[in-house]
């Protein structure tokens, strides 16, 4: 890293200025507005003065809200409330800035070459048009109010896509001369759905085709989801007899795939203009299968040929029907093995076939540890070696690159550990890692428990009906959330930005588990991410390689050690602001904790 010896020095002279300068400079507290809010202002290059009014909070409510329904009914909901004017406490009270532990430098090489420049964050989330579509199989259904305090929440918390489920048998029809109904209710349900995503700024992607191996073995396996026979037309000899092969040990009809892809790619063309004819304009990304898997893990198995040319049919068809600058294709959503990026090199490396994806995805689901663990090295080693690939290609800030199914952890579900407020820092600590890497986004599986379209039943991911695994349970339950989504809705609003531009950092071993990322916004102004992964406080002094002109950042801070929860589900807003910044800031920042300093200015 250039100047890496400069910045040392320029960073290590200035920390300990602003140490010894700390009681002339001070912090100032002052009312912004009349209310019982607190700003606190770090004059870090140059001094001033301000309202030195110290007014406090007057709301000594610090219990968070918890879930009191005892009922044996599991959907019983009598603590739900749905108040949209909540008085319980969400401020977040400044500690004081310097302890006079160690200082942990961390650098910022913001005058190099960038890291990613087409970056977008923590910027969508799994979530199923469950509600709109009469698909409960208990015939619950969400109110208007419990629908828009939802989509309200997703909204406030920083997200800009949903990724959606998307079935062939939600509106086939049974006639194979016209299998398509797209007037029927669930439809109609669905393109509600989007409507109300699109009155919260949201872009709606599709899974286009749920599980690929339900293709190529035409039904005769016992997949989770098969798509509708007609998509799996049988191949037939001279005789009319159906044709059967052998794969795996295991007879199988054969399937006319070249018929198969056809219908598949008429499929997506017809849904483009299905969306289009309802007055549906924000759902026209689609993910292309979900977890279309290889034989094996493999990612070069028997499965890659006969996905490459279904997933080119469906890109051809959509251009020869002038759709195709419509719509933004992701794939191929390769299942969590082994070799997560193998599957997306076979298309980045096929020439007619590197055209299909205007965005590459993987999945990833992280691995069980305990809370505390510090997870980083592990993951920033495994998503830069996708990097790596990806940049053999020539593809890097050429196509965005992005981990499509994250934080799913099995071993947990049914479990207490979404109670553990260090979930959500160590959870931003393997967000922060594929950041660094040059990953451009991540997608959660999943923010909110949700209906399961068409199921009922418990065990594993699913709980009386709802899937579990989001950091905010389904509203049937209760209204307040994990700790985690106090977290990562951080993450998620004010480290998130269409076409942003990250940087290459560098943590010093002076303390170990303390990480940063710096994310520049297009339009202008900043962020950086700190997360520290130890239990006791840690003074950090973030060094600049050049001058971000005198910024003032303000301060969002989670602690698992005071994380306050609370019914309202509030995203937390700025504690501190740093005036005047232009190459460095020094900051104590607590134990299993995350903490950004933006140019966003949200003080509640």
């Amino acid at each position: 890293m250039k100047n890496k010896k400069l910045i040392n020095v320029i960073s290590i002279a200035l920390a300990l200025l602003l140490i010894a300068t700390s009681a002339v400079t001070g912090i100032v507290l002052y009312r912004e507005d009349g209310k019982d809010s607190i700003k606190q202002i770090v004059h870090v290059n140059g001094g001033g003065d301000g309202d030195t009014d110290a007014d406090t909070d007057t709301d000594t409510d610090k219990t968070p809200d918890k879930d009191t329904d005892k009922d044996e009914n599991p959907y019983g909901n009598d603590d739900i409330t749905l108040g949209l004017d909540y008085t319980g406490n969400d401020e977040i009270i400044a500690e004081g800035q310097i302890d006079g532990s160690d200082i942990c430098n961390l650098y910022v090489y913001n005058g190099s070459d960038p890291l990613c420049t087409n970056f977008r964050g923590l910027t969508s989330s799994v979530y199923h048009a469950t509600e709109f579509m009469g698909m409960d199989p208990n015939n619950r259904d969400y109110t208007d109010e419990m629908i828009d305090l939802e989509f309200k929440r997703y909204k406030d918390a920083g997200f800009t896509h949903m990724r959606v489920q998307f079935k062939s048998d939600w509106m086939y029809s049974g006639d194979d001369s016209n299998p398509w109904d797209w007037e029927c209710e669930k439809m109609l349900g669905f393109y509600e759905f989007c409507k109300k995503a699109d009155e919260y700024g949201i872009q709606v992607c599709l899974v286009l085709g749920w599980q690929y191996p339900a293709f190529i073995e035409g039904g005769n396996a016992s997949h989770y989801f098969l798509e509708v026979p007609y998509l799996m037309p049988r191949a037939y000899d001279a005789n009319g007899n159906p044709k059967v092969i052998l794969r795996w040990g295991t007879y199988f009809e054969e399937l006319d795939y070249e018929e198969q892809n056809r219908r598949y790619a008429d499929w997506g063309v017809q849904t483009v203009r299905a969306l289009e004819a309802h007055g549906v304009d924000n759902a026209f990304n689609f993910f292309i299968f979900n977890e279309p898997r290889e034989d094996g893990g493999s990612p070069t198995g028997a499965f890659v040929d006969y996905q490459k040319e279904t997933f080119l049919a469906l890109h051809k068809a959509l251009k020869a029907a002038g759709l195709r600058d419509k719509c933004t294709l992701i794939g191929p959503n390769q299942s969590n093995t082994s070799g997560q990026i193998g599957l997306a090199t076979a298309f980045m490396g096929s020439k007619g076939y590197d055209e299909i994806f205007d965005i590459y995805s993987s999945h990833y689901n992280k691995h069980p540890q305990n809370p505390t663990d510090d997870p980083y090295e592990y993951h920033y080693s495994l998503y830069s070696s996708f990097m790596e690939k990806v940049d053999g290609f020539g593809l890097k800030n050429v196509k965005e690159f992005w981990l499509d199914e994250f934080n799913v952890d099995g071993d947990h579900y049914m479990t207490d550990s979404f109670d553990d407020t260090w979930m959500g820092p160590q959870t931003a600590t393997m967000m922060m890692a594929a950041f660094n890497a040059g990953v451009s986004a991540i997608s959660c599986w999943q923010f909110f428990d949700q209906t399961w379209s068409e199921y009922y039943g418990s065990g594993g991911e699913y709980k009386y009906g709802t899937q579990i695994g989001g950091v905010i349970p389904s509203l049937y339950n209760t209204e307040t959330p994990y700790p985690a989504y106090y977290a990562l809705s951080l993450l998620s609003r004010y480290f998130g930005t269409e076409g942003g531009t990250t940087y290459n950092v560098e943590q010093s071993q002076d303390v170990a588990s303390v990480y940063i990322s710096a994310l520049e916004f297009k339009e202008g102004g900043w962020s950086f991410a700190v997360v520290n992964m130890n239990t006791e406080a840690v003074t950090v002094n973030i060094g600049l390689e050049e001058s971000i002109g005198g910024e003032t950042l303000y301060r969002y801070q989670y602690s698992s050690s005071d994380i306050e929860i609370s019914q309202a589900a509030k995203v937390i807003t700025a504690d501190k602001a740093f005036e005047n910044v232009t190459k460095n800031i020094i900051d104590t920042v607590p134990g299993g904790s995350l903490t950004i300093y933006s140019t966003i200015e949200n003080f509640g």
